[in-house]
C-alpha cells in the first residue's frame, strides 16, 4: 500500500511534525510523480555511504523516520513489511514516496533497480512490477 493513493496535505503533515525533526528534513530538488523528496539530515543507519536510512528515538527506542511519518499517515504497519523507497532515495520520508512491502518484494526491487530486469549491471530497461 502505498501512501500515494490516500488524500494527504503534506504541508499540514510537515507542520503536525516535532520541531526536532523539521529541522532535519530538507526538501530536495528531487522530485518523485511530482513531489519532493524529504531528506533527513540527522542520524542514519550509515549505509549508502552515511546517506542511509533516517533513525531518531521515540520514547528511548530508535526507530526510523520514513516508517513512522508513514504510521501517522497510514496506521500501524505490521512487523513483518518493511518500507520501500519508490524514489529510491534512502534519507526520504515523504510519505509519498513510500510504499509497504515484504522484504522479498522490496529486495526484489532493490536488485532489479540496481542489475536490471536481466541481472546485467547497469541496464536502463524497466522492470515490469
Amino acid at each position: 500500500m502505498a501512501a500515494d493513493g490516500m488524500s494527504i496535505d503534506l504541508d499540514e503533515l510537515f507542520e503536525s511534525l516535532p520541531n526536532r525533526w523539521k529541522v532535519r528534513i530538507k526538501f530536495s530538488a528531487h522530485l518523485f510523480e511530482g513531489f519532493p523528496c524529504w531528506e533527513w539530515h540527522g542520524w542514519n543507519d550509515g549505509k549508502d555511504n552515511g546517506r542511509g536510512h533516517a533513525k531518531t528515538k521515540i520514547q528511548g527506542k530508535a526507530v526510523y523516520v520514513h516508517r513512522a511519518i508513514y504510521e501517522m499517515v497510514a496506521g500501524d504497519v505490521p512487523a513483518e513489511y518493511v518500507m520501500d523507497h519508490r524514489c529510491e532515495n534512502m534519507p526520504c520520508c515523504n510519505p509519498k514516496h513510500l510504499e509497504v512491502v515484504t522484504v522479498r518484494e522490496n529486495t526484489y526491487r532493490g536488485g532489479a533497480r540496481l542489475f536490471g530486469p536481466n541481472g546485467a549491471y547497469g541496464e536502463s530497461e524497466e522492470v515490469p512490477f
